[in-house]
């Protein structure tokens, strides 16, 4: 398989290169199983993507004067990058290909075509470039002077530092010059400051300079080496950030856990180590989240980064280091092949997510899952106690998410040939992991947490056709049985959805640590250490079906339109075997909402919430119910 990639090469003029991916690599990745070889093979392709990226910069800011504000031209600066590649081209590449620049160029081209907005004047965006051709000189020995951007303060130089200098104004520039004896000194029209040694990554050299932090794990004969970035201007995804300097407790936090998450990977999980070892080179932190609920996001445009949040522990953080390398070796596959129609607006239910997702993000996060639940897989193997029962939670639960997805996925029209070929390849290894036994218990608690995620996506983002709601609210009325059949429901999103994993998150605090658990019970605050969670939720997950039930009833009573707990009602009936209201509620709560709003409507007070979906839960088999 080839593609080919145009790029802007030294000498300024455009070259074609053409990439070329076997196919059983192809295959390979789409296993899961794609080795340390096949992560090089697509990290080399993304920088043709970052070629292809630089030169639109470039041909975008050089006829505008706003590019270019106080700075020298986006020409001068490229004709320094030339100098410092010619000179050493690995140093220079240690900057160029750093995922932040993939980040700054697309914000820089959104800028440009209006698409984003930012207080910041256009040239303090463009000069990252000046920064750029800045900190590759100085890694390459150089002697220039060049003018670079100040924000508020502070003046970046990728993959070295920051230095902090007195401002006048928000937006100044700062003059970087190498002097005779190799000496770094930056001056602004308020101060100066020297950095002796700005290549030292073990000390801050002087006051002003913020190094870089270079975080460094060994177990075995792997190595990983990554940047914990807190400082970069382009760190973040969605627009640039403020330096947010780690205190030096949170940054022993997480060099001992990455320690422990990489030898964990190393011993037990030796393919997504070395896969993590060639394509990973930045970690962006996050604040800490709540337990059980991490945060983390990637980029297609920042090839080998990740933000996520402070981990429970290195566990987690290995599970979500696997994700998102999942995320990244799909993102940059797909910068070479077309595995859908990009014309597609379909809608599709995510089960790890709160909102309806399009096509391409369902793929990416099925893939992204796929590899999630190969590391339970294995982990469940060599994890001991409660943590063992855990990682067959996970696994069992992440299986059967992934499995559901996939067949909606397979089932939409836009996939390409290459597209279904590589989904073929995941549902080939899923398939074979379905009857994998898992503990009788957790695997009723997984089953469970996927109905209960489905439902509440469901309630929130799905409306039942309103003539059938209608006809069914008069039945309701005049005493008579529901009528049937009801169309299946429109995809209606609600922004506003969130916590449909409020459950899940108790279920793996029962598994993992009871006492914990029974903590939250006695003290009655559950809402405030799991957001979403009540004690109808507490009384569920630890099997109290008959207090559950009762405080579902009145939560509802009091707020007769709550989702979560009409879904938990749902789940108690299922849980003591009361088939028609679990089966109406957990196939079609939307529906049980709209009839409940529409005979409140008509009578002016609300049906008793059981009596309803009970009644509704008459029907036939399949007349109230659809897939997501």
């Amino acid at each position: 398989m080839t593609a080919d990639s145009p790029l802007l090469g030294t000498s300024g003029g455009p070259a074609v290169i053409r990439h070329q991916l076997a196919e059983r690599a192809f295959d390979a990745i789409a296993t899961g199983v794609g080795d340390a070889s096949s992560v090089r093979t697509l990290f080399a392709t993304e920088r043709s993507q970052r070629h292809v990226l630089l030169r639109a910069v470039l041909d975008a800011a050089r006829p505008r004067p706003d590019a270019h504000g106080p700075l020298v031209t986006v020409d001068e600066v490229w004709d320094l990058l030339v100098r410092a590649e010619r000179s050493d081209p690995v140093e220079t590449a240690r900057v160029l290909y750093q995922p932040q620049t993939g980040i700054w160029a697309t914000h820089v081209l959104r800028r440009i075509r209006n698409l984003v907005y930012d207080d910041a004047p256009l040239w303090v965006d463009v000069g990252y470039l000046h920064a750029m051709a800045a900190a590759a000189a100085i890694r390459c020995g150089l002697r220039f002077r060049l003018c670079v951007p100040l924000r508020q303060g502070a003046a970046m130089l990728p993959t070295l530092g920051y230095v902090r200098l007195p401002v006048r104004d928000a937006w100044e520039t700062v003059e970087v010059a190498v002097t005779a004896r190799g000496a770094v000194q930056c001056t602004s029209r308020s101060g100066t400051v020297d950095i002796r040694r700005p290549l030292d990554l073990d000390t801050d050299d002087s006051a002003g300079w913020t190094r870089c932090t270079v975080l460094h794990a060994r177990a075995g004969r792997g190595t990983l080496s990554v940047v914990l970035d807190d400082i970069d201007p382009y760190r973040h995804i969605l627009r640039p950030s403020r330096p947010a300097r780690l205190t030096p407790a949170a940054l022993r936090r997480w060099e001992t856990m990455l320690a422990q998450a990489w030898s964990l990977l190393v011993t037990e999980h030796p393919e997504q180590a070395r896969g993590l070892s060639a394509g990973l080179s930045v970690l962006v932190p996050l604040a800490r989240a709540e337990a059980f609920r991490p945060r983390s996001a990637s980029s297609g445009d920042a090839f080998g980064s990740l933000l996520l949040s402070e981990p429970d522990d290195a566990v987690q953080l290995a599970a979500t280091l696997v994700h998102e390398l999942q995320h990244a070796k799909l993102g940059a596959l797909m910068h070479l092949f077309d595995l859908y129609e990009n014309n597609s607006r379909s809608l599709f239910y995510a089960p790890w997510r709160d909102d309806p997702r399009p096509l391409g993000g369902l793929l990416q996060g099925v893939y992204a899952f796929f590899g999630v639940t190969r590391f339970w897989r294995r982990q469940r193997q060599v994890a001991a106690g409660s943590r063992s029962v855990l990682a067959h939670f996970e696994f069992a639960l992440w299986r059967r998410q992934v499995a559901h997805a996939l067949r909606g996925l397979l089932a939409a029209p836009e996939l390409t040939g290459l597209g279904r070929r590589f989904l073929d390849g995941v549902l080939v290894t899923l398939s074979s992991w379905q009857t994998e036994p898992v503990p009788g218990n957790v695997a009723q608690r997984a089953a469970a947490a996927a109905v209960d995620h489905r439902a509440g996506w469901r309630i929130r983002h799905l409306c039942p056709p309103p003539d059938a709601v209608d006809a069914l609210a008069r039945a309701w009325v005049a005493g008579s049985a529901p009528t049937g059949p009801v169309p299946p429901s429109d995809v209606r999103p609600d922004p506003a959805a969130r916590l449909l994993d409020t459950r899940s998150a108790l279920t793996r605090l029962w598994l993992a640590d009871r006492d914990a658990f029974r903590e939250l019970q006695r003290r009655d605050e559950v809402g405030r250490r799991v957001s979403g969670a009540t004690a109808a939720d507490l009384a569920y997950v630890s099997a109290d079906y008959r207090s559950a039930r009762q405080l579902y009833l009145s939560g509802l009573a009091d707020s007769p339109d709550r989702s979560d707990a009409w879904v938990g009602l749902g789940l108690t009936a299922q849980a003591v075997g009361h088939e028609p209201v679990a089966q109406v509620v957990l196939t079609r709560p939307e529906l049980v909402l709209a009839v409940s709003r529409a005979v409140a409507a008509r009578t002016g007070r609300r049906p008793p919430p059981w009596d309803l979906a009970d009644w509704l839960g008459g029907c036939p088999r399949g007349q109230a119910a659809d897939a997501p």
